[in-house]
């Protein structure tokens, strides 16, 4: 089962050249006390990660870290997500990828048990960042 999740004190950013996703930046995290990321935690498998790290490239290309994450009644659990494991240069993610982020996003409203009145399930924005500068580079309108 999975759950709305919140990783507070930092961002979401891209970096790194992914063949999978047309050659372009995947998404990693980076601190920024004035941030936060929104998705969703889920209970996996030894199994169950074991695959999710063959897909991710860890520890290649990513290493599984691990954070504490804020569910929507306040209360911190711990949790793991995958960071990029070395400094990589940046190319605007490709706009599949750009999109499956942005659902990350939309499936954290989407299980909130108390959902607001004024998300837009059909149309959100994603901030883009370079991670390896921390220089904003633009947003991606998604459904507009």
């Amino acid at each position: 089962k999975c759950k709305s999740a919140v990783l507070k004190g930092y961002k979401r950013a891209f970096m790194g050249i992914s063949k999978r996703w047309e050659c372009s930046s995947v998404a990693t995290i980076i601190k920024d006390k004035d941030y936060e990321v929104k998705g969703y935690a889920c209970a996996l498998s030894e199994k169950q990660v074991a695959i999710l790290d063959e897909l991710e490239n860890s520890p290649v290309m990513f290493n599984r870290t691990d954070i504490t994450l804020t569910d929507e009644d306040g209360a911190e659990f711990s949790g793991q997500t995958y960071k990029i494991s070395h400094h990589c240069e940046f190319e605007f993610p490709c706009d599949d990828y750009v999109e499956a982020c942005a659902q990350t996003k939309m499936a954290h409203y989407y299980l909130l048990k108390n959902k607001p009145k004024d998300f837009d399930y059909v149309s959100t924005k994603l901030e883009i960042w370079d991670a390896s500068t921390n220089q904003k580079i633009g947003d991606y309108l998604l459904g507009f």
